[in-house]
Order: structure tokens, then C-alpha cells, then sequence
């Protein structure tokens, strides 16, 4: 039986040896990440001056009608964003003198983190260089961005396509830290 001091001993030195190590594991660069860059994040499209007679128009006017919005009677004037809303549509402001929407944003996907492809860490000057996938995913207003940018979207998993990020990270005496 080991004794427990050099129990004690073993435990400290195992310590010590994960203290120093300079290699930045997977979990570590996920969670950095998702602090860092906030995921994940709803994502959303503006419009301006948009014509009450467009085809977004008369989305917009559907939502006024389903209770999404309502149009306030003053010169320029928030368009009211209900209880009901508030998951779908960022921002409205109507016109009544030119009689448009000036600027209507909706949410248009959901944009997270998927995985960590790879990690390349050099020991010597402490850098982690980390590729990892971002996917997205469609709100119900997913269809405008569709409309303005096809290519975008993969109609198979009715998916934003995923695409990869590259980022670095430097060890410092307090741990990883992201650099850019």
C-alpha cells in the first residue's frame, strides 16, 4: 500500500503536469468560444422602405392583421411589436406620410456552433490555432433570405449550408484565451 504522503505527492504532481500542459482540448475552445462570440446567436434581416404593396409588404400586413404588430397613428412612429412577435420580428417603423415601412428586420435564423474540427497548438509559443463549423438554423422567416440569396441554402436539409471558422487562441499564465 502507498502511503499517504506519497499519495500526496503523486496527486500534487499530477496536478502540476495538467497546469502546465499546452495543449487546448476541444471542450476548453468550444466553451471559449461560445462566450466569445456570443452563440448561439439569432440572426436577423432588415429591410428599408418597404413598399406596403410588395410581396414583403403584404407579409408585413399579414403580420399587422395575426396581431405580430401593431401600426402606430403618428408621423413616424414605431410599428408596436407584440408578446407574439417578439420571437419573429426585431424591428418596424412605419412612415404614414410615405405611407411604407421604413425599416422592417426580422429574425431569420438561429446561427451556433456545430463542432471543433481540429486544433493545432505549438507549445513553444503557447498559440492554438482552432477550425470549428457553424450551422444555421431557419426561422420560420428563413423563406425572405432565401429569396434575396439561393445559394446559401441547402434545399435537401432545408438548412443553411454550415461553413467553417478559423480562430486563435494564446496561453497566458491565467489559461487559453481567444486573440481574435
Amino acid at each position: 500500500m502507498l502511503s499517504h504522503q506519497l499519495k500526496f505527492v503523486i496527486l500534487i504532481l499530477s496536478f502540476a503536469l495538467l497546469a502546465c500542459s499546452n495543449s487546448l482540448d476541444e471542450e476548453e475552445a468550444m466553451d471559449i468560444i461560445k462566450k466569445e462570440k456570443k452563440y448561439p446567436q439569432l440572426v436577423y434581416m432588415t429591410f428599408t422602405s418597404v413598399n406596403p404593396n410588395s410581396p414583403l409588404g403584404n407579409e408585413i400586413s399579414r403580420l399587422l392583421k395575426e396581431g405580430y404588430i401593431t401600426k402606430q397613428k403618428s408621423y413616424w412612429s414605431g410599428c408596436g411589436i407584440t408578446d407574439k412577435g417578439r420571437n419573429i420580428i426585431h424591428r418596424c417603423t412605419w412612415n404614414s406620410v410615405y405611407r411604407n415601412y421604413e425599416i422592417f428586420s426580422v429574425y431569420t435564423h438561429f446561427l451556433d456552433i456545430l463542432e471543433i474540427n481540429k486544433i493545432l497548438t505549438d507549445s513553444k509559443s503557447g498559440v492554438a490555432v482552432v477550425t470549428y463549423t457553424v450551422n444555421y438554423t431557419p426561422t420560420p422567416y428563413c423563406k425572405l433570405l432565401y429569396e434575396i440569396a439561393p445559394n446559401i441554402l441547402n434545399e435537401k436539409s432545408n438548412r443553411l449550408v454550415p461553413y467553417q471558422i478559423t480562430c486563435n487562441f494564446q496561453k497566458y499564465d491565467q489559461g487559453w484565451q481567444f486573440v481574435n
